[in-house]
């Protein structure tokens, strides 16, 4: 094993100093309004996650954390002459969300923390509403993208090994999320979506 690669599991295999609890894990569910970063006017849509998670404390404060979600969203563009809204076309779409986290982390009955990472997302299913007609386009869309993201919140120690936990979440796309064909269609945007999550923490 390289030496840098060794170093890194062996920092991640200790023991957080001055903390019994190094590892936690949870759950976690909330909503969020999504929309998508482009040259067209777009309007928010409403969507939510779900999912669980990991963490190791490198230290008590500081903390590498992974997730696995499921994530609803998508996007609605007005039409050009707005005659009936109902005729505006929405997307959907779903993923498996793979987040990786800096955290810091302070406080004991009562803890802030916030931290940056950035999320690699695999595109389960599309689907575009053109008014009431349906229609499931995937193939027409980008299979993996990924975001940069920031996040900050609160937790309540309920017991000493359980917390429950409030988080205020952004994320930015770094690529466009639909394949770009000249001629036969353009590109829509990259994601862009704030949320609040609620979740359950156990200390292992």
């Amino acid at each position: 094993m390289k030496p840098y690669l060794f170093a890194v599991f062996s920092i991640l295999l200790l023991p957080a100093p001055g903390n019994s609890q190094p590892w936690s894990a949870g759950i976690q569910f909330g909503e969020h309004v999504s929309s998508l970063w482009g040259e067209s006017s777009q309007d928010y849509a409403l969507g939510f996650i779900a999912g669980i998670h990991a963490s190791h404390y490198l230290t008590p404060n500081w903390v590498i954390r992974a997730e696995i979600n499921f994530d609803r969203r998508g996007t609605r563009i007005p039409p050009p002459v707005i005659i009936d809204p109902d005729f505006a076309t929405e997307f959907e779409l779903d993923y498996l969300s793979l987040p990786v986290m800096f955290r810091y982390a302070t406080g004991e009955t009562w803890r802030l923390h916030g931290g940056v990472g950035a999320s690699v997302n695999l595109l389960l299913r599309e689907e575009t509403l053109y008014g009431s007609i349906s229609r499931n386009e995937t193939a027409d869309f980008q299979k993996v993208n990924a975001d940069v993201l920031a996040t900050g919140g609160v937790a309540y120690a309920i017991r000493d090994n359980l917390t429950f936990s409030l988080d205020l979440r952004a994320q930015s796309g770094l690529s466009e999320i639909r394949r770009s064909r000249p001629g036969v269609q353009q590109p829509l945007g990259r994601h862009i979506l704030w949320g609040l999550l609620a979740g359950l923490n156990v200390y292992l």
